[in-house]
């Protein structure tokens, strides 16, 4: 019953880890979402004005 008790330990901490890991990627993917909208509207060329 020992070994069963280190098993559930060991398979509940990798879980933490990889929903840590998930939580770190979708974290990193929203920001660099923002800096490519950020870069987008910066090499946009204005617009000229209408005659």
């Amino acid at each position: 019953m020992n070994n069963l008790n280190y098993l559930f330990a060991a398979n509940l901490i990798i879980w933490i880890v990889f929903f840590a890991y998930q939580f770190s990627l979708s974290r990193r993917n929203s920001t660099l979402q923002k800096e490519i909208e950020l870069i987008k509207t910066k090499i946009q060329p204005e617009e000229a004005p209408s005659e």
